[in-house]
């Protein structure tokens, strides 16, 4: 019989289906060649900045997934809630243009835009500096833009450093764990005969790399997004709820279910069961306060990636 955790977490799977999915939209919306022709004419004519802000907004156009899970989110939690709340919980809704509501979901989109806008814009100078630094020109100028989109600034270094190893036949290429393996004993023949590979090989390989990179970063951003904006809903409407149903908080629990499965953090392990009241935080085992799994307030160390989620409780 499924649990409340199993809900919880098949629903997340859910919205990280969509929150990735809004991504790689945004990636090969971008890297069209409608937007790259764009890119290029604006960078033939020394116009970084209009380059970039074709860019920003496309990422603007991503932020409509989060609100839309915001409130799916909200509604199903209602559902859910009434159960739990017994003969109080009869008539219960949520309510996402509620004021408290509706500036939650105004400033998670704005968080959100914010910092992506900011890491793609790092990336993508990265990148064009980088060609500029070889003297390329329009054309691969934009290619450098384009092969920058969806990834980081480390990621984008990562890929430069990774072509770099191939091309020195260095077999420190072999000890990327985002590689295609596929590839590996060209890479490693090439290095014991002191044979470069081919231009045409070292490509293909670091395309593949790229790709690999941009694919692990649709996952931290949708399994993050999507903790981030479910835990965030679920509070809400646990408390419009609450305040509709007039039940008293003292009588909330809120407690910690942390996913086994040999990838959660250490400082997640102890908290396990831990349990706190509707406007208290949970400590992890660094010390780090959190109001719930994914809290955009707590360290990047203790939320990215994170699959922990919080059941809820009444007593009495």
């Amino acid at each position: 019989m499924a649990t409340e955790k199993d809900r919880l977490l098949q629903q997340l799977a859910k919205y990280e289906r969509m929150i990735g999915g809004a991504f790689m939209l945004f990636v090969s919306t971008v890297q069209s060649e409608e937007v790259f022709g764009q890119v290029a004419d604006l960078l033939e004519l020394g116009d970084i900045e209009g380059a970039l802000a074709i860019v920003d907004q496309y990422v603007l156009r991503m932020a409509p997934v989060l609100a839309r899970v915001f409130t799916e989110v909200g509604v199903v939690e209602a559902t859910a809630l009434a159960a739990g709340m017994g003969a109080a919980g009869i008539g219960l809704a949520f309510n996402a243009g509620d004021t408290r509501a509706a500036n939650l979901m105004r400033l998670n989109q704005l968080q959100f835009v914010t910092g992506f806008t900011e890491e793609q814009r790092q990336a993508t100078r990265q990148a064009l500096v980088a060609a500029f630094e070889v003297g390329a020109g329009r054309v691969q100028a934009a290619s450098h833009f384009k092969d920058s989109i969806g990834l980081t600034a480390a990621q984008e270094q990562a890929v430069t450093t990774y072509r770099q190893q191939l091309e020195a036949g260095s077999t420190r290429a072999l000890d990327r764990a985002l590689r295609d393996r596929r590839f590996d004993r060209s890479v490693a023949s090439a290095s014991a005969n002191n044979a470069p590979l081919a231009p045409e090989q070292i490509d293909r390989m670091v395309q593949r790399y790229r790709e690999r990179q941009v694919q692990y970063r649709a996952q931290t951003i949708a399994r993050t997004e999507a903790l981030h904006v479910t835990s965030m809903a679920r509070d809400e409407a646990l408390r419009q709820n609450i305040e509709a149903a007039e039940m008293e908080v003292q009588r909330v629990k809120r407690i910690w279910n942390v996913t086994h499965d040999g990838r959660q953090r250490d400082i997640h392990n102890s908290m396990q069961g831990q349990a706190v009241g509707l406007d208290e935080r949970f400590t992890d085992g660094a010390g780090n306060q959190l109001r719930y799994p994914g809290d955009s307030a707590a360290p990047p160390e203790t939320t990215v990636n994170c699959r922990c989620v919080v059941t809820v409780a009444f007593d009495g």
